[in-house]
């Protein structure tokens, strides 16, 4: 594969590593639309292949570069300062910045999962007020929260005797209260922690008139100890009214998950 492009680009190209030799027209078309999505993630958006020319076992890419753009200025739309804060957002990061669309794409993700987590799991983010001007771009970010959502219950789905008013409190997750997606991802890892559950799928989340209700699959496992040692030894000095032999043991018991409450009781012994 021979790249074309303006002497002006090579310079920029020179920071690109691509094949050169590749087995079929398929790996060469592959090959192309990757350097190409590069370029964009680096905030050359106007990058293209503009022809490929095959000539018997070569082909010749004529590759457009551009210029790269630059953020003029992104502005808080409608979210709270304290919410662009806990995403990450600070101004100066999107102020005379080359626009990388990496970046842009990780501000949603931060901004979406603090929404998430206060209630709002069908909320979107979006630029608003959009301008373009020579290769700078400007706007606004939005945040589009869609309705709150509150826990409505946890259903426990499988054989298992642990009382749910326990795991509602051990998972926080609890009625009326703003649901949270970091409480539900939470959920498995916490009940692996307890030794007398077995998780059998992941958590189950049902959306319906603005309540969610939690499903888990879940099944009780033997977590109770009884352990016994039992033994015969001589009695070197026994006295009048005792046996040449005596009984000696040590006995361990420990009970979990009492009534499904997740209590315990233990006891041990020896003689």
């Amino acid at each position: 594969m021979v790249l074309e492009t303006e002497a002006a680009d090579q310079p920029v190209m020179r920071r690109y590593r691509y094949r050169r030799l590749l087995p079929d027209s398929l790996a060469v078309l592959r090959e192309v639309r990757a350097l190409v999505l590069s370029l964009q993630n680096d905030a050359y958006l106007t990058a293209s292949a503009d022809t490929l020319q095959w000539q018997a076992d070569t082909v010749r890419v004529r590759l457009y570069v551009g210029e790269p753009f630059r953020w003029a200025r992104l502005r808080n739309g409608n979210l709270g300062d304290a919410l662009l804060t806990r995403a990450g957002y600070r101004e100066r990061f999107f102020t005379n910045k080359p626009f990388v669309p990496a970046d842009w794409v990780r501000l949603q993700q931060r901004i979406l999962s603090e929404a998430e987590n206060q209630g709002y799991p069908f909320a979107t983010v979006r630029l608003d007020s959009l301008q373009f001007t020579d290769r700078e771009i400007a706007g606004r970010v939005v945040l589009d929260r869609g309705p709150v959502v509150y826990f409505d219950s946890l259903q426990l789905v499988g054989a298992t005797k642990t009382r749910k008013q326990f795991l509602m409190r051990y998972l926080q997750i609890l009625p009326n209260q703003p649901y949270s997606q970091q409480r539900v991802d939470a959920a498995t890892r916490l009940l692996k922690q307890l030794p007398y559950l077995r998780v059998k799928a992941a958590p189950e989340v049902r959306f319906a008139q603005s309540k969610a209700r939690v499903y888990l699959l879940l099944e009780d496992r033997p977590a109770n100890q009884f352990d016994a040692i039992v033994g015969v030894l001589p009695n070197p000095a026994p006295g009048p009214t005792q046996k040449r032999v005596q009984l000696t043991g040590d006995v361990t018991i420990n009970l979990r998950n009492l009534r499904g409450a997740a209590s315990s009781w233990a006891c041990s012994g020896a003689r």
